[in-house]
């Protein structure tokens, strides 16, 4: 079976997945691919996405479009969520990436986001001996959440709130300022008592997290020097680890930040920021831990796009034309 692609494009990172899918529906990464784009840069206080995100999120996807002609790879599909869909020039930004990328682009509601995210989840954890689970993503630009019920019934809510969009808000100063933590932290628990039912225990509750933040801190807390995606993918978090790492953390500038922990520009200067919102969720979790899943959302479009393929395949004129040969 050939190869497909999907892309997500973030508020801060944009990632490209190449894989392949077996007759069992089981997926097979290939390469993974994330470039910081920074796309939210200044909209909190313009609106708009500024010319300078838009070229770095230009050259990029002009880079991953080279990677998938050198592959082989036409089958391609690109959502984008986060600052897309609160950007006043939205559409002229798209015009100009889908160009760049030679593939179509399209934004996704944050219920969407929330879906594909348990789908992805579900792809790489087996979460069916859990009769309510609660499955979160902590992005750059939104935080979404879904409540697994026992009986099929989620529930998604999608925040507008994640790293890079805090650290816009909060972190002008470098090292973070304290006041401005101490009010950014009451502003992340005002935003999540607007889905405080998320968090009510169950019997048998587990609560997954996934997304930038979640697994940078997770290799943080390793003690890895570079990402390795087998050493984080269902590690165990707990609050008091990431308390105590954000103790340690907060005092450090930027660059202390990167030299310390071996962190890549674009994740040193949000990593406070994307960690003190995990907290926050830890802390109203039952049992206050996770397991870290390095499946998401990415994995969750590519697993759903695989299926419409499979499913297209089947209702092709071709296959019902082998179809009716069997009959007779």
């Amino acid at each position: 079976m050939s190869s497909s692609a999907v892309l997500d494009l973030g508020t801060n990172t944009f990632r490209l997945l190449i894989f392949r899918q077996d007759n069992t529906q089981r997926l097979t990464r290939l390469r993974i691919e994330r470039r910081i784009s920074r796309m939210g840069e200044g909209v909190a206080d313009t609106g708009r996405i500024c010319p300078a995100a838009l070229e770095r999120g230009r050259a990029v996807l002009q880079e991953y479009g080279e990677i998938l002609r050198r592959e082989g790879v036409v089958r391609v599909r690109a959502v984008a969520t986060g600052v897309f869909r609160v950007a006043e020039n939205v559409e002229e930004v798209l015009r100009v990436l889908s160009h760049a990328l030679v593939h179509p682009i399209r934004v996704i509601s944050g219920e969407e986001e929330g879906a594909y995210t348990l789908t992805g989840v579900r792809g790489g954890l087996d979460l069916s001996d859990r009769s309510e689970c609660l499955v979160f993503d902590v992005g750059g630009g939104s935080t979404e959440l879904v409540r697994m019920g026992g009986g099929g019934d989620d529930r998604i809510r999608s925040l507008p709130v994640g790293a890079l969009s805090l650290k816009e808000q909060y972190g002008k100063r470098d090292p973070l300022n304290r006041r401005n933590y101490a009010s950014m932290r009451e502003a992340i628990r005002r935003s999540l008592d607007r889905v405080d039912s998320f968090f009510l225990p169950s019997p048998h509750f587990h609560a997954v997290g996934t997304g930038g933040s979640v697994t940078t801190l997770a290799s943080m807390l390793r003690g890895l020097h570079s990402y390795h995606a087998e050493k984080v993918h269902r590690m165990v978090l707990r609050a008091r680890q990431v308390a105590s790492l954000l103790q340690t953390a907060l005092p450090l500038t930027v660059a202390e930040l990167r030299d310390r922990y071996t962190l890549e520009p674009g994740k040193a200067d949000q990593i406070l920021f994307g960690g003190t919102l995990l907290l926050e969720i830890l802390l109203r979790i039952p049992g206050q831990r996770i397991t870290v899943s390095d499946y998401g959302l990415l994995e969750g479009v590519a697993l759903e796009r695989a299926r419409w393929e499979i499913k297209s395949e089947k209702h092709s004129p071709q296959a019902q034309k082998t179809q009716s040969k069997s009959v007779e």
